[in-house]
């Protein structure tokens, strides 16, 4: 089946002989040559037909009323193949299919054929596989009547396991019960069991008779014949065998090539011999179920298979796989292979917590490690700076604003051995910088610039502003030691924090900050002056955003000013005792108190002449 190499497709002209092929092997076939890569593996393969391109395929019936199909080739010669059934399924070529596809062998009397039968919802097709061309696809007509089956993989199955101890003739007796019944468990997913142990099954009478009707047909099976009945909760024990879906797991017989296939009684009749020598006939309905079979003892010993345990692989030694091989003769159906040394894990997810004198480093655990060597990299070389069982480690007395690289590697002891890890993590991290020792502030009435010394080992600084929700994200990130915020309303006040930060290959390290209260200049207040009275003046002054303090100043003619009195709030305030028929000058500025002291707004004098 399925014979190619990368250029020609697979039709093969009848020869009238089979072959079976070892590993990478070479048959010169007539003029053309087949190579056959096997990998290892012993394969038994139909040869039918010389390699030839196929460009047409159609499906008849003929004279018989029985399904034809008919292959055209690239050299116009044809050839009619009579279908006898179609065999496949699970198992049978299907990993390269997906969805209602189903991967089968068309055994006609020419031969077999790989082919795909497709139930999508354009209609039943038949694809054949031409390698070269591409896939060639037939409808089938609505009444064709095919048998579909796991044939090959169940003869496997029962002979393996079961042999000739349990011939089965469609009945169910105390001596087959129990071979019976664990077949129908491996085969079926229709009935499900109450228990599942290391070598056996528990299931309840209904749910056994599920998987015998699925599998052989049986209905309403005694199942008190089985020895491993339980008469009290009406339930059986069967054996474990195999999983059905990889019926070679356990399996040491496998089918000898050439199989025959053959209709008999509306039954699909398989005859085919196995590796040890022996031989049997299976017979499987339309539904793919058991009706009958029977095993032949074998032409040579039935081998006695011997299992040879394995062991694990460490950290220091490689392992081995388990071998099956023949007790009596010793050959070996399941060869022993090594398996590679385990390999410890690189550590990951390195985390720091840091501070101006100390990092702390904290990471994941490595499966089975037993401890962990630190390195930090100086002068461009490794250093081991600590060994740890922990997963954390701290180093202080360190230097503020300087970056640190670091690496952590597992190491595990077994058999008074250290292996360590063949691959690192490493992480970059620094200690805090210092936080701004001194900020200025300059303030006009529409921008505050800040400015601050520098802080070693900073890449930059990142300015926050306060505000009755709490610190906002950040106003301005600047890798300078100044930073202007405009577009303010005059009598702005605010807390801002410089905060240094260091950028490293792992992220960025923060540091603490230094906070500076600033604020725009206030506005100049309105000033109203009047001289109610001989040597008295009122004056009244409007309120100004943000101001904190007023502060009234008067003078004669082009003296200096002197402070009168200073307000918290805006108010009228009366001045007396002064020189009558005299020029008075007065002004009110507001102020702000920020970190770096008062800040006042502009005035606007008033002149008055007292009575």
């Amino acid at each position: 089946h399925n014979l190619y190499n990368k250029t020609a497709t697979v039709y093969l002209e009848k020869l009238g002989k089979s072959f079976i092929f070892g590993v990478d092997e070479t048959v010169t076939l007539g003029e053309s040559k087949l190579e056959f890569s096997l990998s290892g593996k012993n394969t038994a393969v139909d040869i039918n037909y010389m390699t030839k391109a196929v460009n047409a395929v159609s499906l008849s019936r003929n004279s018989g009323e029985n399904p034809v199909v008919t292959f055209g080739f690239t050299d116009a010669s044809t050839m009619n193949a009579e279908v006898l059934c179609i065999v496949g399924g699970k198992g049978v070529y299907a990993s390269d299919y997906l969805g209602k596809e189903k991967a089968v062998v068309l055994v006609t009397d020419k031969g077999s054929f790989n082919a795909l039968i497709k139930t999508k919802a354009d209609g039943t097709k038949l694809c054949f596989d031409n390698f070269a061309e591409g896939c060639i696809e037939v409808t089938l007509p609505e009444d064709m009547d095919y048998t579909s089956s796991l044939a090959l993989e169940k003869a496997r199955l029962i002979y393996n396991f079961y042999g000739n101890s349990s011939d089965f003739d469609g009945s169910f007796t105390r001596g087959n019960a129990d071979a019976l019944m664990s077949l129908a468990a491996a085969m079926s997913d229709k009935g499900t069991p109450k228990a599942s142990y290391t070598d056996y099954y528990i299931y309840s009478k209904a749910e056994i008779e599920k998987c015998l009707k699925d599998v052989f047909r049986i209905a309403n099976a005694d199942i008190s014949f089985s020895f491993n009945y339980d008469s009290k909760t009406d339930s059986v024990r069967v054996e474990k065998l195999c999983s059905f879906d990889n019926p070679l797991n356990g399996c040491i017989y496998d089918i000898a090539y050439p199989v025959s296939f053959s209709m008999d009684s509306g039954c699909l009749k398989v005859i085919c011999g196995f590796t040890d020598g022996g031989k049997a006939e299976f017979y499987f309905d339309a539904e793919g179920r058991t009706e009958a079979y029977a095993v032949y003892e074998p032409l040579v010993h039935r081998h006695t298979p011997q299992v040879r345990f394995g062991t694990a692989a460490t950290y220091v030694s490689v392992g081995y796989t388990d071998s099956v091989t023949c007790s009596d003769c010793g050959e070996v159906f399941v060869p022993r292979t090594t398996v590679a040394k385990k390999i410890l894990g690189k550590t990951s997810k390195i985390t720091a917590t840091t501070s101006t004198s100390a990092i702390k480093l904290n990471w994941s655990a490595v499966k089975d490690a037993t401890g962990y060597e630190v390195y930090y990299k100086k002068s461009g070389s490794w250093k081991k700076c600590a060994t740890t069982t922990a997963r954390t480690v701290t180093f202080s007395k360190l230097s503020a604003g300087k970056k640190y690289t670091f690496a952590v590697k597992a190491y595990i002891k077994q058999s008074g051995k250290t292996v360590k890890a063949s691959t690192y993590t490493t992480f970059e991290t620094a200690t805090n910088a210092v936080a701004p020792s001194k900020i200025t502030a300059k303030q006009s009435s529409t921008e505050i610039q800040l400015n601050w010394t520098a802080c070693k080992g900073a890449t930059g600084y990142r300015i926050y502003r306060k505000t009755s929700k709490g610190w906002e994200v950040a106003v301005s990130t600047t890798a300078k030691t100044t930073v202007t915020i405009k577009g303010l309303k005059a009598g702005t006040k605010a807390t801002y924090a410089v905060r240094p930060y260091i950028q490293t290959a792992n992220g960025v390290v923060w540091s603490a900050y230094t906070t500076y209260t600033a604020a725009t200049k206030p506005a100049t207040p309105t000033v109203k002056v009047t001289t109610p009275s001989k040597g008295k003046v009122n004056v009244t002054f409007s309120k100004v955003s943000g101001a904190e303090v007023y502060q009234v100043y008067y003078k004669t003619g082009s003296g200096g000013y002197k402070l009168y009195k200073s307000y918290t709030s805006p108010s009228t305030c009366s001045i007396t005792s002064l020189k009558s028929n005299t020029n008075y000058t007065f002004a009110v500025r507001a102020g702000i108190k920020t970190t770096g002291g008062w800040i006042y707004g502009s005035y606007k004098p008033v002149t008055v002449k007292t009575k």
